[in-house]
């Protein structure tokens, strides 16, 4: 090779260098050997758009005036919304016949709650509840408020560390189930179930160190603070589960009619799906 050939693709060699570091530049931003990895993360308001992986979904029930049989959602970091309930106190059809002849104050039970999305309006996610049956319900509701408090926390955790979670759908999946036996055969006893299985569930479950690691394999490469961050994701992760397991020991929901309160003053009124704790997401 010549003298002036080895120069020239010597140039080329440190254009090519200078382009490749100029790239790196563009890509890692300070601090390490090469800095940490810029990677894509969501705002806040964009983790807040993840309400919903699926659902809500409602079955209806066989009997046409009965509501909902059965009521499905998986619950993303975004889905907890505090609000007062949006119950049709006259809906399922049956109800206003049942507290008539009944003589009890049946309330128009949500099956997915309405602070996570379940609607109110739509008879095939109401169903026919004694007072002390939808006040039962609330403890099982009411940890996985707490749970989607703690799913927030993981995803803005797992944010921070650069991990991709737009597209992770890790959530909580619920199911609530009328039960088919029922108060009577005829109505509109035939129109209220004796109970209701309400089942949460992990969707999707994630392992943060290993998503960690596929995000940014050098310890190098990783936005400061990233320890403090991968520890506060696995706890959140960890609270979610503890907090589902809690839920599912009030999983099954008493509404025969020997529980029945017929001296309840609230006769007209729907469920009060309020939280006890407004900021539950910490937001």
């Amino acid at each position: 090779m010549t003298g002036k050939k080895r120069k020239l693709d010597e140039v080329g060699s440190g254009a090519e260098e200078r382009f490749k570091e100029e790239v790196r530049r563009k890509v890692f931003a300070g601090g390490g050997r090469s800095g940490p990895r810029r990677m894509a993360r969501l705002t806040e308001n964009g983790i807040r758009a993840l309400r919903y992986f699926e659902g809500p979904d409602y079955e209806p029930a066989a009997e046409a005036d009965a509501g909902g049989r059965l009521s499905t959602v998986v619950l993303g970091p975004g889905s907890y919304v505090t609000r007062r309930s949006d119950a049709n106190s006259k809906l399922p059809q049956a109800i206003v016949a049942a507290r008539t002849h009944y003589g009890i104050g049946f309330k128009a039970g949500h099956l997915v709650n309405a602070e996570f999305g379940g609607d109110g309006q739509n008879a095939r996610n109401l169903t026919i509840l004694t007072p002390s049956a939808n006040s039962a319900m609330r403890a099982f509701d009411n940890r996985v408020k707490d749970a989607c408090g703690q799913l927030w926390h993981a995803y803005v955790a797992m944010n921070k560390l650069g991990i991709e979670v737009a597209n992770l759908e890790f959530g909580i999946a619920l199911s609530i189930a009328v039960g088919t036996d029922t108060w009577s055969v005829v109505p509109p006893g035939d129109c209220i179930a004796d109970e209701l299985t309400c089942t949460a569930r992990l969707h999707r479950p994630v392992n943060v160190q290993a998503l960690l690691d596929a995000a940014a394999p050098d310890p190098g490469d990783r936005l400061q603070g990233w320890r403090s961050q991968l520890d506060a994701a696995t706890q959140a992760v960890n609270e979610v589960i503890r907090l589902l397991a809690e839920a599912n020991a009030s999983s099954l929901i008493d509404n025969r009619q020997n529980g029945a309160d017929a001296s309840d003053d609230e006769a007209m009124t729907d469920d009060e799906d309020v939280t006890d704790d407004e900021d539950a997401l910490g937001v």
